[in-house]
């Protein structure tokens, strides 16, 4: 497993948790819009907060670099504070299913998209959790790498 931040704090922080028993994992500063990493060298890729902090214009460079570095039919599970959340806690960039799926598409297939409602109140105590975010209004989707070209418009 590889864990990529822009950040290289986040991933000195990351590194500092450990691992769990018996993975190997290394952590890597890469930019996923200009990514140093080997084309075709993943399976699968997790996005916790990268996509919707991407200004709209670099959404697709987004797309293109992570297709690069994931091999056909690799899958993407992608998880964003959807415009459904109403509270002022959390990211500022808050997006509807139509700004994730536009940029990706083009590369990715979405096989999967399922609405998390906030089920709990946004106390002092869950902001300071390991998953603050996972607590807000959001959505999970299940994206897989396009083996071919996407199809032509109808």
């Amino acid at each position: 497993m590889t864990g990529i931040d822009l950040a290289p704090g986040a991933i000195s922080a990351a590194a500092a948790r450990g691992t769990p028993s018996g993975r190997n994992v290394r952590f890597v500063v890469d930019d996923i819009l200009a990514s140093a990493l080997p084309g075709r060298s993943f399976r699968g890729a997790i996005d916790v907060g990268c996509f919707q902090t991407l200004p709209p214009r670099t959404r697709a460079e987004y797309a293109q670099g992570l297709a690069r570095v994931l091999r056909p039919g690799g899958v993407l599970i992608l998880f964003w504070v959807g415009r459904e959340e109403s509270g002022s806690w959390g990211p500022p960039h808050r997006l509807s299913v139509g700004e994730v799926v536009e940029p990706l598409e083009s590369r990715f297939v979405v096989d999967r998209i399922e609405h998390r409602p906030r089920a709990v109140r946004l106390t002092a105590q869950v902001k300071r959790s390991n998953r603050p975010l996972a607590a807000l209004s959001g959505y999970t989707a299940r994206l897989v790498r396009r083996v071919g070209r996407q199809p032509p418009p109808r």
